[in-house]
Order: C-alpha cells, then sequence, then structure tokens
C-alpha cells in the first residue's frame, strides 16, 4: 500500500480503529498489509497508516545501504528495503517506459516479494514468523541512531528454515 498522510511518531492506532481493526483481522487471517513509511524525510515521525502497528511498514534504502533521505524514519518502521533509484516500468495512455524512481513506495515490492518467496518455502509461516525472519536477519542501516533491518532474503530463508523460537530482540508488529 503506498498512501499516506499527517505525521505520527510512535503507533496511531487509535487515529482510525476501523481501519486499524481491518489490518488487524487481516494479519491474523495470514495477510501482510504491507505500507511505504512516507516520502518527508523525517526522523522520528511517519505517516498514516504505516503508523498502524498491525501493518508491515517499509522505509527506504540506498543501493549502498544508507536510509534514503526521503524516507520517514522512526522506531514504528519495522523493515527497510532499496527504493532509491530503482528501474520500474511506467504507462500513459498506449505508450510504455522504463523510468527510474526513488520513494518509500518503490522499497514496498521488495518486501512484497520476501513475504511472497518466504512463503512459498515455507506455507505454514505466519505473517509474524516471515516478519521476524526478515527483521532478525536483516542488516542494520541507521540515521540519529536509530537502526532498522534492511532485508536480506537469503539470511530470512535460512532463519525461517530453522523455525528458530528465540526471539532476536526487534520489535515486529504483533
Amino acid at each position: 500500500m503506498s498512501l499516506g498522510g499527517g505525521q505520527f511518531s510512535g503507533h496511531c492506532d487509535s487515529l482510525n480503529p476501523s481501519l486499524t481493526a481491518i489490518i488487524e483481522t487481516l494479519r491474523a487471517q495470514g495477510v501482510a498489509v504491507g505500507i511505504a513509511s512516507g516520502n518527508n524525510g523525517w526522523n522520528g515521525s511517519l505517516s498514516s497508516p504505516g503508523c498502524v502497528s498491525a501493518a508491515v511498514t517499509v522505509g527506504s534504502t540506498t543501493k549502498s545501504d544508507a536510509l534514503s533521505s526521503f524516507s520517514n524514519h522512526e522506531g514504528a518502521v519495522d523493515l527497510l528495503a532499496p527504493g532509491s533509484s530503482i528501474r520500474s516500468a511506467s504507462a500513459s495512455g498506449n505508450r510504455r517506459a522504463l523510468i527510474v524512481k526513488s520513494s518509500a513506495s518503490m522499497a514496498m515490492p521488495h518486501v512484497t516479494g520476501a513475504f511472497v518467496l518466504l512463503k512459498s518455502d515455507k506455507p505454514a509461516a505466519t505473517v509474524n514468523q516471515i516478519e521476524r525472519a526478515l527483521a532478525c536477519t536483516g542488516k542494520r542501516v541507521s540515521r540519529n541512531n536509530l537502526p532498522r533491518p534492511r532485508i536480506d532474503m537469503f539470511v530470512a530463508l535460512k532463519y525461517l528454515r530453522a523455525a528458530p523460537v528465540i526471539s532476536c530482540g526487534w520489535r515486529t508488529s504483533s
């Protein structure tokens, strides 16, 4: 999901209880709702609905594993993925083109693909287990002394296959 508004520090579940309930219900049914953190370059805040605690909120990194300058960064950001200078398809009318874009929304497809690949390898895995595998094995990328995990599919797959029961200490949505 790539939309947002407002500026929030921490979770905002009480802001829109019906949206929060929908995201919680989907998660309980095995559907991860991934939402971009926003592109305002904020430190210590992010946009709604990425501030909903049951969402998998994603920020953007550069190809050299730095947090993208535009990416909102806050403790409620669950995962990071490449989102700077991403080659993408564009369509306008009957014209098609390859373009290069940068945004937290460009990071979101990396996380979506990671969830799909991990779920296909371990179909019984829950959203929490997949998110934990990605968070616990991700490379730590920091801005303002706040590290967040940039996904690493290979290591996450090994972690998920090992079915660890130990928490790695990273907050993942519940």
